[in-house]
């Protein structure tokens, strides 16, 4: 071996160690290999190449562009399932499901009852979110001085008189949900009389959690809505307090309709299905024929801050909310178009 060679060698081999001894590898073996040595031969072999077939997508490349142009879609052919709910609120309000307009105007109903713990915040986001499902632009107001309401959808905190939206995920689908906490009643001054037109003049259903008991808040959201859904559970105290309720809706005098629903049933108990038929005879027509049965999806969606619809499309109660939702749905299109004959 060359002189030259071996001393190059040797201060190789001292630079590998003095890196061996920084990486704290002091007893670590490097090999080192040898370069390929390349024949003229081998130069001209990788240089000249055989002809290879070109690719299918090399093929398609090297056809006229007129040829790779896809064909004009067919405009007569039904669309696809898509939703495009950006742009048709854009265009216009409400996605209908069926895709016709919707032919009443906004909806405004106030879930009210006289005590706290029948699930009427529980209730009202679950409404909202099965109305959301089915096209319908809501706006849901937490009229309560330190409601709940926001949790439901996964918000903290919310100001007061600031609406925050509601995007649904994309698995779950349905349109966007304008949640709003309404500011105390001595705050709304002159606005008072256009509450709650200013809320959201777009959408196609406002409901309103009203505050729990007779008070002045709870008498003005009842003032401005057309319906109040009015939750009951199926226990002695909901139904000592139906005669106490229709003596304050009756002389209140406000003309909003009030609906009943049998909250948090259990169908297999024996009471629950007593107090049920009590009411029936009670309330008629005013008691909706569906109620919502009891269902621990509800409180474990309610502790993830999210809708039981994102949680468990298929529960129970999810379905029977949906049922509500779509009673209220089909009532309010009827009156309305009840209405429009009559003038027509």
């Amino acid at each position: 071996m060359h002189p030259s060679t071996t001393n190059e060698r040797i201060s190789q081999d001292e630079d590998v160690q003095i890196l061996f001894s920084k990486a704290r590898m002091s007893n670590a073996t490097y090999i080192e290999f040898s370069k390929p040595s390349f024949q003229a031969s081998s130069l001209h072999a990788l240089a000249v190449k055989e002809p290879v077939a070109p690719t299918a997508a090399e093929s398609a490349m090297s056809e006229p562009v007129a040829q790779r142009i896809p064909p004009a879609r067919d405009e007569s052919a039904p669309s696809s399932t898509t939703s495009w709910h950006a742009l048709d609120r854009i265009l216009g309000g409400r996605v209908a499901e069926s895709g016709l307009p919707r032919t009443w105007p906004c909806a405004k109903i106030a879930l009210f009852s006289l005590a706290g713990g029948v699930g009427k915040t529980t209730l009202a986001s679950g409404l909202a979110r099965a109305l959301s499902l089915r096209g319908e632009r809501v706006a849901l107001v937490d009229c309560a001085p330190f409601g709940t309401l926001a949790h439901h959808f996964g918000l903290s905190t919310q100001r007061p008189a600031v609406s925050s939206l509601f995007i649904p995920p994309v698995a779950g689908g349905g349109v966007p949900i304008s949640v709003l906490a309404t500011p105390m009643l001595e705050h709304f001054g002159a606005d008072r009389a256009e509450w709650p037109a200013r809320i959201d003049a777009g959408s196609s259903f406002i409901l309103m959690d009203s505050p729990a008991g007779i008070n002045p808040m709870a008498e003005l959201v009842l003032r401005k809505s057309t319906y109040a859904l009015i939750p009951i559970a199926p226990d002695v105290h909901s139904l000592s307090s139906i005669s106490s309720l229709n003596a304050f809706l009756t002389s209140s005098g406000n003309g909003v309709r009030p609906l009943f629903v049998l909250n948090r049933f259990v169908p297999n108990r024996p009471l629950h299905r007593d107090i049920r038929s009590r009411l029936e005879q009670i309330l008629g027509e005013r008691l909706l024929p569906i109620l919502v049965r009891e269902d621990h999806a509800v409180t474990d969606a309610a502790a993830m801050g999210v809708p039981v619809f994102d949680h468990a499309p298929r529960c129970a109660a999810a379905e029977d909310m949906q049922a509500v939702s779509d009673y209220l749905q089909k009532l309010v299109s009827h009156e309305a178009d009840t209405k429009w004959a009559e003038t027509a």
